[in-house]
């Protein structure tokens, strides 16, 4: 709710700041008529800049009513299976690609020795997005039992590369690469800021496209709000012409990956870089495209189908 209220803010002010009534109403009217035909949503219609593109623009995006009854249709049978949307069953299913210690808040005989191990660790629900339950947490905490981690998944903390740590020290930032069967076909770098240790556009962070043919971020970062960051506002660090390391075993890893999901059309890896390699954090079937096609100011429709006409 306070994301589309957002939104309504958003139009409110843009409306006002019109020096003719009438541009107004025809951006509101303009709204409308996409969303009631095509179900393109206020986040949809202003951080894409609907009201500065032609109509042919407009229907490359993919609509938000498009994409869930794409994952209805297509995905969610996966979910279902907790195939993916179960983060201890993606680790299992993943492990060849994951560095980092990990274990079960049930597991009483495995978690006693993670904790031994670690002053620090990662607690996540074991299902959901968005950031949302993620805590660092002092081990003491939870072999003194003043922390329950009972239906928890307790991660040990990822040590990012020297040079993504450069652009934002406070939180792991990580890639969000998006495959259609088995082909890259974009990808966002999502980028904490104001202390949070967490890199969720959900939860307040930055996303800046990378351009997938050689790792470089080739425009300035927004956030969900489409206001543009030329640099970070923490450290300055120039978001344009910034190279992901190791962007070639980024993608290798990936394309790999996907033999094992081979079931699932759409998915979005979050990928963290580490100065041994990159791994994998998540993987998600319900990958957020409006990440890419926000940051990007593109329509993806041309690019999906390219490999399935269902576009």
């Amino acid at each position: 709710m306070s994301i589309q209220m957002n939104y309504f803010k958003y139009f409110k002010k843009a409306y006002l700041a019109n020096k003719s009534a009438g541009d107004g109403v025809l951006s509101l009217l303009k709204f409308f008529l996409y969303y009631v035909k095509y179900g393109y949503s206020i986040r949809d219609f202003f951080s894409c800049e609907f009201c500065h593109m032609r109509n042919s623009e407009i229907l490359n995006f993919i609509s938000t009513r498009e994409i869930l009854l794409f994952y209805k249709k297509f995905n969610d049978l996966f979910m279902e299976r907790n195939l993916i949307n179960n983060k201890e069953k993606t680790l299992d299913l993943f492990s060849s690609y994951i560095y980092r210690d990990w274990v079960s808040g049930i597991d009483d005989k495995r978690l006693e020795e993670f904790l031994s191990k670690y002053d620090k660790c990662i607690v996540k629900p074991l299902e959901g997005s968005g950031g949302y339950g993620i805590e660092i947490v002092d081990t003491d905490l939870i072999k003194d039992g003043n922390y329950s981690v009972e239906g928890k998944l307790i991660e040990a903390l990822i040590i990012q590369h020297d040079e993504i740590n450069k652009l934002y020290p406070y939180a792991v930032n990580t890639l969000r690469v998006f495959s259609y069967y088995g082909h890259i076909i974009g990808s966002v770098l999502r980028v904490g800021r104001g202390g949070m240790n967490i890199d969720n556009a959900s939860s307040g962070g930055l996303f800046a496209e990378v351009d997938i043919n050689n790792g470089i971020i080739r425009r300035n970062a927004v956030n969900y709000q489409n206001k543009e960051y030329v640099v970070h506002p923490d450290t300055q660090v120039q978001f344009l012409g910034f190279q992901i390391p190791m962007w070639d075993d980024i993608c290798n890893l990936i394309c790999d990956a996907t033999k094992l999901v081979e079931g699932i059309p759409l998915l979005g890896w979050d990928i963290a870089i580490t100065n041994i390699g990159p791994e994998i954090v998540e993987v998600n079937a319900q990958p957020e495209i409006a990440l890419l096609q926000i940051s990007s100011k593109r329509g993806l429709r041309q690019i999906l189908r390219k490999y399935d006409l269902y576009w």
